[in-house]
């Protein structure tokens, strides 16, 4: 203690002090730096500077060798990789499948996913799951991808219903084992509001998300009528026309995908929500030309109110208010897109004539933050008379096509990606529909054909009826395919799976 009544030692030991406090904030400083530089991918190799990038990938089935520009990776799928910033071509590999494989540009410091590369095999062995007269009207599977039902062709209320819970029992019948996985229900014949001879015909709407019921529509000559079917209970159906009194020309769709709340569409172009329980119908619009909907009160519409002559304005329904979006040259084919993606709306809107689609990211904070400020696209979607648009499964890519033309939106990594697939569609078919959230499929030369959102890795599967889409397990482990007879008038429905009898 004496020491400190010495100025000199006093002054030396703050001077030590302050050295130290200095000299640890230094140290403090260089290793933030490093890890931030660390943390944005840089790194040092052979004496130079470099950045790296993240890259997961995964693949079906897995392991599979990873090849990156002809070079064996050290890992298998599953993985992660930290890849120096660049170009690269990436292939999958695994025995007794075929290759996947794509172009891979690494950014320095960036994170980029692959979880859902498909590798398909290089032998499919199907397996025939029944034989009809001709092809069924109806061929649909439930949103989970576990029930698929078929109509018996000719009998409007006859329905055979599949099981796909268990890939290992559709293994079984490749292999000859018997297995029950059919059942077979009927629709009471007072669901039928009129004669079910002659010509007629059901058409699908869509699926409850209870993966029970369906909402079909069934024509017979100028006569048409909704019905509400229930697989599991099928004498509990509802005749939806009868039940709502729809008058001719009205249109049903489902609310939020409730099989007992709808959205109602008038032949004067009036939208209301309407509950199976007969309630008096909620108007929500007027004008409607055309609409999407989201959850049980949003509505992105067309409508020529307030629209210039040539126009149709494109509006959006959200919180109880109403929003212009923009607007479309006049068609009775508007491309209207609207999702929720990662905490954000996206809305999308088009016309075939402008060879344009327009992609928004949030258009309604857009507007309340300057109501004055014309809307400003996340994206544009550049194609020649785009006739169709569709959002993935996952809500991340929104596609317009027009033939083998595409163009698709990435709102993960906000990439645009336009190609060709060579490829014709088979009549009657007009577009491609999503497979999952990544891949596209359709029928082409009377085969099935899937390939990625950019348009890489085509593969040509089993043989399939245009008419109607290929399906697939909830697994992606089996292909579902219907397809006419090679011989005589008759279809088959087939099950083939995707993995080798060693991963089965």
């Amino acid at each position: 203690m004496m020491d400190f009544l010495d100025p000199k030692q006093r002054r030396a030991h703050d001077i030590r002090l302050l050295v130290g406090y200095v000299l640890i904030a230094i140290a403090l400083a260089l290793a933030t730096t490093i890890l931030f530089y660390q943390a944005n991918g840089f790194g040092v190799k052979a004496g130079k500077v470099i950045q790296n990038g993240l890259v997961f990938v995964s693949s079906g089935p897995s392991p599979a060798q990873i090849y990156l520009n002809g070079e064996r990776y050290k890992s298998d799928t599953n993985t992660r990789m930290v890849l120096q910033a660049g170009t690269y071509t990436m292939r999958l590999s695994r025995d007794g499948y075929q290759d996947w494989q794509r172009a891979l540009t690494v950014e320095g410091g960036s994170v980029a996913h692959f979880d859902y590369p498909l590798l398909i095999p290089k032998n499919m062995s199907p397996a025939k799951l029944a034989d009809y007269a001709s092809l069924p009207a109806v061929y649909t599977q439930s949103p989970d991808r576990r029930w698929l039902l078929v109509q018996q062709p000719g009998v409007a209320a006859g329905f055979e219903v599949y099981d796909l819970k268990d890939p290992k029992k559709i293994a079984n019948l490749t292999a000859g084992a018997k297995t029950d996985i059919k059942t077979s229900i009927s629709l009471p014949a007072s669901l039928f509001g009129f004669e079910q001879d002659g010509a007629q015909s059901l058409e699908v709407i869509e699926w409850s998300n209870d993966n029970d019921h369906i909402l079909l529509r069934h024509k017979s000559g100028d006569q048409t009528e909704f019905l509400l079917a229930s697989r599991k209970a099928p004498e509990t159906s509802v005749n939806l026309t009868k039940q709502l009194q729809l008058a001719p020309g009205d249109d049903l769709t489902l609310q939020d995908k409730k099989f007992d709340a709808y959205f109602l569409r008038t032949a004067a172009g009036t939208l209301s929500a309407v509950h199976l329980d007969g309630d008096q119908p909620t108007p929500l619009l007027n004008d409607v030309l055309q609409y999407k909907t989201y959850g049980d009160d949003i509505v992105l519409y067309t409508t020529a109110n307030g629209a210039a002559s040539d126009k149709l304005a494109v509006r959006l329904l959200q919180d109880g208010k109403n929003y212009l979006i923009r607007q479309v040259a006049k068609t009775d084919n508007a491309l209207l897109g609207l999702t929720s993606y990662s905490g954000d709306w996206y809305v999308a809107a088009g016309s075939p004539s402008e060879s344009r689609t327009y992609i928004y990211r949030n258009p309604v904070d857009m507007i309340k933050k300057d109501a004055d400020q014309a809307l400003v696209p996340v994206d544009i979607l550049k194609l020649a008379t785009p006739t169709y648009l569709a959002i993935s499964d996952n809500s991340q890519m929104f596609m317009v096509e027009n033939g083998q033309d595409f163009s698709v939106y990435d709102a993960e990594n906000d990439r645009t990606h336009t190609f060709h697939v060579d490829k014709p569609l088979d009549a009657p078919q007009v577009h491609a529909t999503w497979m999952d959230g990544f891949r596209l499929r359709m029928v082409s030369g009377g085969q099935t054909v899937i390939f990625d959102y950019d348009g890489t890795n085509v593969q040509t599967l089993q043989p399939m009826a245009p008419g109607f889409k290929p399906l697939f397990d909830t697994g992606y482990q089996v292909l579902y395919s219907l397809s006419p007879a090679k011989t005589g008038p008759q279809a088959s429905l087939t099950a083939t799976p995707l993995r080798t009898p060693k991963d089965q």
